[in-house]
């Protein structure tokens, strides 16, 4: 992460969350894990991503459908069994990996109401769901994934939602 090691791209030389969970527990502090499943980063940083992220691949092979760029940011695209599934094995992994009290998610919500968003998954997979309707499946799916899977590590792991500040748009 370039918030550990000031590059894109660069893998720190040591684990910031086994720190951090092991620190927390040293001073009697629970640990929450905060992650924002849909948003990746910028379409320049994305650029100089490794080709050996699957995120990175998308955007070269799948871009407009997997992945998805709204105003110069790039967005993974819950509509796909795939994407969700990376999603979720990633919650999974930090379950997995790290001594977590909590894991909790936030901007977990499509970052347009515009329908060129997800217009090709929508036309192959939508159905005749109206667009908000299969959008909010999507999420739904997402959620519930990361639930099970967490709680499939450890069922003390609490896990929670961050609502958004509008309260007209968490519907």
């Amino acid at each position: 992460s370039r918030y550990c090691t000031g590059t894109v791209g660069k893998a720190p030389n040591y684990e910031p969350t086994a720190i951090l969970t092991d620190e927390a527990h040293k001073l009697g502090l629970s640990f929450h894990a905060w992650f924002n499943p849909l948003r990746l980063e910028t379409e320049s940083n994305m650029k100089k991503t490794s080709i050996n992220f699957k995120t990175r691949q998308w955007y070269n092979t799948k871009k407009g459908d997997y992945v998805v760029v709204v105003n110069s940011y790039c967005y993974l695209n819950p509509a796909y069994s795939e994407v969700r599934n990376l999603i979720i094995n990633g919650a999974k992994e930090i379950a997995l990996k790290y001594n977590v009290d909590a894991l909790h998610i936030d901007d977990y919500f499509y970052p347009t109401t515009a329908a060129s968003f997800d217009s090709i998954a929508y036309k192959n997979l939508g159905g005749s769901n109206s667009l908000a309707y299969f959008r909010r499946n999507n999420i739904n799916t997402l959620v519930k994934g990361i639930y099970n899977a967490v709680k499939s590590v450890n069922s003390r792991i609490k896990f929670g939602i961050s609502p958004a500040g509008n309260i007209n748009n968490n519907y």
